[in-house]
């Protein structure tokens, strides 16, 4: 385990998951959390007995306060 945090996590809607397909077509969710360093793609985030692997990670504004981590729901 890298880091226990609060997060919130909201699927991504239909109209942004397709409009997201050309760069990142596996985005399902979008996970927000508060800035922990050291966080990279190739991670995961587990919330409850769900587990997202990390394809994308947003230092929202450049502030180091919020990351914005765009996830893939693993399945299986």
């Amino acid at each position: 385990m890298y880091a226990t945090v609060q997060a919130s996590i909201e699927p991504v809607s239909g109209r942004e998951y397709f409009a997201e397909q050309s760069t990142q077509a596996d985005v399902t969710h979008r996970v927000y959390t508060r800035y922990v360093s050291g966080v990279v793609p190739k991670m995961r985030v587990k919330y409850g007995s769900r587990v997202f692997d990390i394809l994308s990670v947003i230092n929202t504004r450049e502030r180091n306060v919020e990351l914005q981590l765009m996830c893939r729901e693993n399945i299986g």
